[in-house]
């Protein structure tokens, strides 16, 4: 079992959203696709490795922050190349392979109000195996069109007048006495009652972060960051989308049928005032999914802002709700995966949640939370919410830190986990320090598992252990193929030929390591500076953004620039790579060797008679947390 999403690139957004997602006018088309044949092109279309997902086939789907890319069982890497797959980076990516199923989601980014902002690009499905794809757009919202009715009495008598907020999201304006839309909601109809939803009009910071297959019904649900719980039946000529309720952050539970009067759909940031919330709901916040059935029903869990949501599909599609939190038990409230395991013959899977505490007020921020008994109880996994303490106030965690030993290992363990991926006996986590590992009988101490030199190398990435800097390069996600297993990184995959030692990470020889980086060959439009990551996250562990340029000359200048244009940082840029290309990289500091604040950074590269410019987005964690 695996799962991972492109989180990575999409920390920065806010956890707040007002009003002014809803007074963004776009075009919305909520039914329409289209069916094209696959095609397939040489190479990947970027080396960011964000998901892995096995086909019944034996080959490799593969989600990057650049679109959909494949490999064979022969070890060739292709691109899909189709107009029916959203754009840009995948950070949903779901394999059913009983079904030839496969689901796909798009993101790009956008200047939204004067901001650079993520964006939804829709959602694709295949049920060939990705021979040929249907299409939905990112799901946004429509108001009401209130026709202008006058009414002589709408106040005394309003069955005589065509106007009727129950049923329309219309009321009477009484002042004017015109039938009109009041607000930004619209109204839902769910369970036999109508619920009123906040309208989501745009696009932007409505991104599907996990999308999940309910395969009896015949839904694809999605997890929408500002767009909310939604879903779709697959199989129709022309689907539509569908929003589905959850609970207000105050509801324990919500039955299908049964919601307040109070309720309202609405995902902004709540207000509080007292021990009273206005505004919007944490649980309104959607960031992963995921459907199945056991134990003779179909079950739903949606992770939010607020905790995880479990709930009971019924034959007519509604759904009875279990709201938990980390006052139940949870290792923290942003839930930003879902992935079951089954152990042995057990009736239901082993439940585990990957939990990110944004606000850092949670128990054990930055952990993995699991149930084996469909949410009574939860055991959390605290080895990856240990702290440094920076003692030298350099921002790394090295020999002269102290930190908190959870586990009592003498490790430090902290980190902050991405996805999980579950082969045989042994349980992989994907962090922002490397790739951890457990066995299955002791599933709460994980160990590091350590690349050979020569793949850091390759990464070029500078492990620098004799300054004492325990550090190790980002990993995304992991799989198991035959006797291989793949690790994606945002430098590019590499894997391991583990024969007979496939689940024991402890025997794996260092020659059988091997690696693919795309991104250099793609690297051929010489009017372009390419950057690489863009967004750049600043860490507590060293790294760069990577820039390249194809050119004759074989020197160059490159200056940095900040939003007023003042300087940042120049240095050469002199480096021939192994494909021609001019490259130099950047740690993200200034002049001062200061990390750089969050912002828009101007890059510039003079090389011979040439100068190119781009942008870049640097995204500065923060200090003394990974």
């Amino acid at each position: 079992m695996i799962s991972t999403k492109w989180y990575i690139l999409f920390i920065f957004i806010s956890l707040s959203f007002s009003k002014y997602l809803t007074d963004y006018k776009v075009d919305n088309v909520e039914s329409n696709f289209e069916y094209r044949n696959r095609e397939l092109t040489n190479g990947l279309s970027s080396q960011s490795i964000v998901d892995l997902r096995i086909l019944n086939n034996q080959s490799i789907i593969i989600g990057t922050s650049g679109g959909l890319g494949l490999l064979d069982s022969n070890m060739n890497f292709y691109s899909f190349n189709d107009d029916r797959l959203p754009d840009g980076g995948n950070p949903a990516l779901e394999v059913y392979e009983n079904e030839n199923l496969i689901i796909v989601s798009g993101v790009e980014t956008v200047n939204f109000l004067n901001e650079d902002v993520s964006s939804g690009t829709g959602i694709s499905w295949s049920t060939d195996n990705g021979t040929s794809w249907k299409y939905m757009p990112q799901p946004q919202d429509i108001l009401p069109v209130c026709e202008e009715l006058t009414c002589d009495n709408p106040l005394n008598s309003p069955e005589e007048c065509d106007c009727s907020p129950a049923a329309s999201g219309c009321s009477w304006d009484v002042p004017s006495q015109t039938c009109s839309q009041v607000g930004n909601n619209i109204v839902v109809s769910w369970g036999g009652q109508n619920l009123s939803s906040l309208a989501i009009q745009t696009s932007a910071k409505n991104v599907t972060y996990d999308v999940s297959a309910d395969t009896i019904n015949k839904y694809i649900y999605t997890a929408n960051w500002a767009g909310m719980l939604r879903r779709f039946k697959y199989t129709d000529d022309n689907p539509i989308w569908e929003i589905i309720p959850l609970p207000m952050d105050n509801q324990l539970t919500a039955d299908c049928g049964s919601f307040p009067s109070s309720y309202v759909y609405n995902p902004v940031d709540p207000q509080i005032s007292g021990n009273l919330n206005y505004g919007g709901n944490h649980n309104h916040k959607v960031f992963s999914v995921y459907t199945e059935f056991y134990d003779g029903q179909m079950y739903i869990w949606a992770g939010t802002a607020d905790g995880v949501n479990k709930g009971i599909i019924d034959d007519n599609g509604c759904i009875d709700w279990v709201h938990y939190t980390s006052l139940d038990g949870l290792g923290g409230n942003w839930i930003i995966d879902i992935i079951p395991q089954y152990i042995n013959n057990s009736v239901n899977p082993r439940i585990w949640l990957v939990s990110w505490d944004r606000e850092e007020t949670a128990p054990h921020p930055n952990s993995l939370t699991y149930t084996d008994d469909n949410g009574i109880s939860w055991i959390t996994v605290d080895q990856f919410s240990e702290e440094f303490i920076d003692l030298n106030n350099n921002n790394i965690y090295d020999q002269e830190d102290s930190f908190d030993d959870f586990n009592n290992n003498n490790n430090y363990d902290g980190a902050t986990p991405y996805s999980l991926y579950f082969s045989s006996d042994v349980l992989y986590a994907s962090t922002n320090r490397g790739l951890f590992y457990a066995s299955i009988d002791n599933v709460l101490n994980w160990e590091r598992l350590e690349f050979p030199d020569q793949i850091l190398d390759i990464l070029d990435y500078n492990q620098n252990s004799e300054a004492g800097i325990f550090t190790q390069t980002k990993v995304y996600t992991s799989l198991n193929r035959n006797q291989t297993f793949f690790i994606g990184t945002p430098q590019g995959l590499i894997w391991v030929e583990a024969e007979n030692n496939i689940n024991n990470p402890y025997l794996w020889s260092e020659e059988t390591w091997d690696s693919f980086i795309a991104s250099n060959q793609n690297i051929v439009d010489k009017n372009k500076l390419h950057i690489w990551p863009n967004p750049f996250f600043i860490e507590n562990i060293y790294t760069n953004v990577d820039f390249q340029f194809k050119t004759n000359n074989n020197s160059g200048k490159m200056k940095i620039y900040d939003f007023s244009m003042d300087l940042v940082d120049s240095f050469d840029c002199d480096k021939i790579n192994d494909y021609g290309n001019l490259e130099c990289t950047w740690d993200g500091r200034n002049k001062n060797n200061i990390k750089v604040a969050n912002g828009v950074y101007f890059c510039k590269l003079k090389t011979g008679n040439t100068e190119v410019w781009e942008k870049l987005m640097v995204i500065n964690a923060s200090k003394g947390h990974y």
